[in-house]
């Protein structure tokens, strides 16, 4: 009577390691792409929501809130050692309004955030000082005209990644600010663009391009925020 083997053989293992060998080599790529373009996606719904946030506590706060670009973290000071930064007059004459309404606490932070240089990879929302005044940027504790922080994300935060690592960062291009008024309006239209650095956007047909999706923000002057592919065709609900 004759015993058959069971299992794999030596030869029949390492056939089935090429195998997956080979299949994984031709869908690493594409599994890459599909990561990165999630992480894309994700980053520019957070910025999305941003906005939205940004004009939601205007119309909240009846005061000006805006939403900038930074390169430095975006960082706040809450007061904890009982120094907070000196507000510009005209700021701090509308904050006091706001806490004497209840709309902000006397103790909420202050924000503190560079906005100098390039490429832009973080944004932060803040209220705007009254009477054309402005928020410094990175403003010195003596001589600051700083804004009340309301929400921000750093690095790729939005995108699941580091705000350290450049891998995982997603690029933010478009105007250094807009700002909406407490009826909820913009400032002026602005569009964001959010890429992938060093990697290709796909285009729109006849046009391949690459295969990162990359993505625009919309601000239109009424404060309607709109997120659209560029890369999408006229008539796809889509497309800008």
């Amino acid at each position: 009577m004759t015993l058959q083997g069971k299992g794999f053989s030596l030869l029949e293992l390492l056939i089935a390691i090429a195998i997956m060998g080979v299949l994984l080599s031709l869908g690493l790529p594409a599994l890459s792409t599909y990561s990165r373009n999630i992480k894309l996606r994700a980053a520019a719904e957070s910025f999305f929501a941003g906005l939205q946030l940004a004009r939601g506590e205007a119309v909240r706060l009846n005061a000006s809130v805006e939403l900038i670009l930074a390169n430095a973290a975006p960082a706040v000071d809450d007061g904890s050692d009982g120094d907070y930064p000196v507000l510009a007059e005209e700021s701090r004459d509308n904050l006091d309004n706001l806490v004497a309404s209840g709309k902000l606490a006397a103790n909420h932070p202050v924000a503190h955030v560079s906005t100098s240089g390039d490429p832009s990879y973080n944004w932060l929302v803040r209220t705007k000082p009254a009477a054309g005044g402005e928020c410094g940027a990175n403003p010195d504790r003596e001589q600051a005209k700083a804004c009340w922080f309301l929400a921000g994300k750093r690095g790729a935060e939005g995108a699941g990644g580091s705000g350290a690592d450049a891998e995982s960062r997603i690029l933010i291009e478009g105007p250094a600010s807009v700002w909406f008024s407490p009826l909820g309006g913009a400032n002026a239209k602005s569009d964001f663009f959010f890429s992938s650095p060093g990697e290709e956007c796909a285009k729109p047909p006849p046009d391949k391009g690459g295969p990162i999706h990359c993505l625009r923000v919309r601000v239109e002057l009424g404060g309607r925020v709109k997120l659209c592919d560029p890369a999408a065709t006229a008539g796809d609900t889509r497309a800008c």
